[in-house]
């Protein structure tokens, strides 16, 4: 269990961490860097949280899914001000997830009786 100082900290960390946008030497492709221009750094962090308990909601409407799973990566992308590039992980994931989702579609097609002509 996470106790209530563990979110605090969660809270404190985030309003305390400094987005990497716009430098040249780091490729940042945020929620967060994305829309900072447009609301700034302060409501882009919130906005990215925001985003996250969305996709949640719907990650848990979808069910287990390849789409709910794929709601739940992006989720866990969107409130982070920055993707560094062992993100890209969860795609291999999705895909992984993907691939024996296809599999077990084409071993039920397989399996399923045909209908005998009359």
């Amino acid at each position: 269990m996470v106790g209530v100082e563990s979110w605090v900290d969660y809270l404190s960390g985030l309003r305390q961490a400094t987005m990497v946008c716009g430098d040249p030497t780091f490729f940042n492709p945020s929620f967060a860097c994305l829309v900072a221009p447009l609301v700034g750094a302060t409501v882009a962090k919130w906005l990215g949280l925001g985003l996250a308990a969305v996709l949640v909601l719907l990650a848990v409407r979808s069910g287990p899914t390849v789409t709910g799973c794929t709601l739940v990566a992006a989720a866990i992308m969107a409130p982070a001000i920055e993707l560094h590039s062992h993100y890209l992980a969860m795609l291999y994931v999705l895909v992984v997830i993907a691939l024996a989702s296809v599999s077990v579609r084409a071993r039920s097609a397989a399996a399923a009786p045909t209908p005998e002509p009359a």
